[in-house]
């Protein structure tokens, strides 16, 4: 790929007159170039480029280019040209020094509500926030049993703090632990969709799951295409073998769903005591 112009990058700062800011082939580092046909070095920082061209532009000017802000006349060179900091007398500052690097909050001692009993001692959650403490609201509130519809008005209404992560985290966590302890599935579509979450009849679980399945089926299939399409030509003996073995792995689980759902019989009925819809001839 070719170097191409960058210029519009750099926002409300503009480029020496003559200079261009020209981004690399790979799209990694930047350098400037003159009207001359001279270029700069690479660099990873665009800014130190800009900076790098306005140095170049005042030297080959004579002093009089961009960076300049003095006009022609005897205060070009005078005392006000460089401040403590150029010169280095205003090295490091407190800041600099690490005196004011973490606040109260960043250490834990100050938060800005009570997320949960104890939560204010703790400032790093490697598994999320805990939220026993809310599920446990969550099913004293609702109770949740098939073709409830809950709003989520009503779960926000629970949830502490208000806020659109946690109300994620939340919702997540107690989808799973309603179909880890009572195999009841929470779903936002169908009827719930755009007003809140649906505790799953029968019908509508086995309207999830085939659903899943047609999902789990195309991805087999868009999966499989995809790896018949790619070209192993020129790749190594060990790159081969593994993209073979995965080419036979996906059109093996393809055929053997296809063969299975014509040769296994249907599953039998889960329930022991099934209702007779027509009378057995004596």
């Amino acid at each position: 790929m070719m170097s191409r112009r960058v210029d519009d990058s750099l926002g409300i700062k503009r480029m020496p007159k003559g200079y261009a800011l020209m981004l690399d082939g790979d799209e990694m580092y930047f350098y400037w170039r003159c009207e001359d046909g001279r270029e700069s070095a690479i660099h990873w920082n665009k800014w130190a480029v800009w900076r790098g061209a306005m140095e170049d532009a005042r030297r080959m000017r004579g002093g009089e280019g961009e960076m300049n802000l003095a006009r022609r006349g005897k205060a070009r060179l005078g005392t006000a040209g460089l401040g403590l900091a150029r010169l280095g007398k205003a090295g490091r500052g407190p800041a600099w020094q690490g005196r004011a690097g973490q606040g109260r909050a960043r250490q834990g001692a100050v938060w800005p509500f009570q997320l949960e009993r104890n939560m204010s001692k703790r400032s790093f959650f490697p598994n999320a926030i805990p939220c026993d403490e809310t599920l446990a609201r969550l099913n004293a509130r609702f109770a949740p049993k098939p073709g409830d519809l809950i709003t989520h008005e009503q779960m926000r209404a629970e949830i502490q703090p208000p806020d659109e992560n946690r109300y994620r985290t939340v919702l997540v966590a107690w989808k799973r632990q309603l179909y880890r302890e009572r195999r009841l599935r929470l779903s936002g579509q169908g009827r719930a969709r755009g007003i809140g979450i649906l505790v799953c009849t029968t019908h509508e679980n086995i309207e999830l799951g085939i659903h899943g399945l047609h999902q789990a089926s195309r991805k087999l299939r868009r999966e499989a295409r995809g790896l018949d399409d790619i070209d192993s030509r020129g790749l190594p003996a060990d790159e081969v073998e593994r993209f073979n073995i995965a080419r036979r792995l996906a059109h093996a689980m393809a055929s053997d769903i296809a063969r299975n759902l014509k040769e296994i019989p249907p599953p039998q009925p889960t329930q022991p005591d099934n209702v007779r819809l027509f009378k057995k001839a004596e």
